[in-house]
């Protein structure tokens, strides 16, 4: 057995567990007020900054950070399941998308689904495997 491996495989199972519970806690809550809550913060800051009318824009916020919720996703899957192609990774992370969003629409009274939303996170799990396909081949010809 190759023991040289075995305690980062641990480690990114556990940063697997974080990640899957932390996506699962934000899309999940009962209402829409903590994402809505970060979405407004962001937007109001920008524009106290004296952003421009479209980078303080609170949908392009909320697109963005639906991206970013799912790139760590991505990311980890790759590094756990290096035989898988990326579109796999990015294939699994719609499949995960599209059944979070079903809850949201379908048994969370406060919570909206929506096709959009399962477009950007699967966007997000798709940087997330390209970005993980890398650091697994950086680490692989490293080491």
């Amino acid at each position: 057995m190759n023991t040289a491996g075995a305690a980062p495989r641990r480690l990114l199972r556990v940063v697997a567990a974080v990640v899957a519970a932390g996506l699962l806690v934000v899309l999940l809550l009962p209402d829409s007020d903590v994402p809505s809550f970060t979405v407004r913060l962001i937007s109001d800051a920008l524009d106290g900054a004296g952003a421009p009318d479209w980078l303080s824009e609170p949908t392009v916020w909320e697109k963005a950070l639906n991206v970013v919720l799912f790139v760590p996703v991505g990311a980890v899957v790759a590094l756990l399941r290096p035989g898988w192609p990326v579109l796999g990774v990015a294939v699994a992370g719609f499949a995960a998308s599209l059944s979070l969003e079903g809850v949201q629409a379908f048994l969370l009274a406060g919570r909206d689904g929506s096709l959009a939303d399962v477009a950007t996170n699967t966007a997000g799990a798709l940087i997330g495997a390209v970005a993980g396909r890398a650091a697994g081949s950086a680490r692989h010809r490293a080491g």
